[in-house]
């Protein structure tokens, strides 16, 4: 099993002209659950399925270095203004992924984190450690790419569609 969560990454780094506040920090991951591909570069397709009370049932497609692609099914948990949850529950990798409002009044900050099964990789094995280098460092990108593409959107007054241009890769 693989665990990591990123450092805090403050949401409203000093010279940034837009000032994110909690709701729109959080309106931001509303928007990364159901138009992940404007958020995340590898993922290319994404499509609300069903809604719950407390989140929704996603279909993703991410593109992989090797030109090959992955459908996957997620359940998404939402803990409003607080934490979002992604449970994988099928493809190449097990566990889920959270992303982090940090509680704290004073700096608003976001953080990212994932715990994963590789099958058949021997716990704490080498083949985890790449997967965790190759993924801890992408997870810092995210938060920033995140919160660019929610300043965009905001500033713009754009709401996402699933028919907008994907993240640039």
């Amino acid at each position: 099993m693989i665990e990591y969560i990123t450092p805090p990454v403050a949401a409203n780094p000093e010279g940034e002209a837009l000032q994110l506040n909690r709701d729109q920090l959080w309106q931001a991951l509303m928007w990364k659950g159901e138009f992940a591909h404007l958020f995340v570069a590898p993922i290319v397709e994404c499509n609300v399925i069903e809604r719950f009370e407390d989140g929704f049932y996603r279909s993703i497609v991410v593109a992989n270095p090797d030109g090959s692609r992955d459908t996957m099914q997620e359940r998404i948990i939402t803990e409003p203004g607080r934490k979002m949850t992604f449970l994988r529950l099928d493809g190449p990798v097990y566990g889920h992924i959270v992303n982090l409002i940090d509680p704290g009044d004073e700096e608003l900050t976001l953080r990212f984190g994932f715990t994963f099964g590789l099958p058949g990789a021997v716990h704490g094995g080498p083949e985890e450690q790449a997967y965790k280098e190759k993924f801890a460092a992408g997870y810092v990108e995210a938060i920033h790419s995140t919160l660019a593409t929610a300043r965009e959107l905001i500033r713009s007054g754009r709401q996402p569609s699933s028919d907008m241009a994907p993240a640039p890769a």
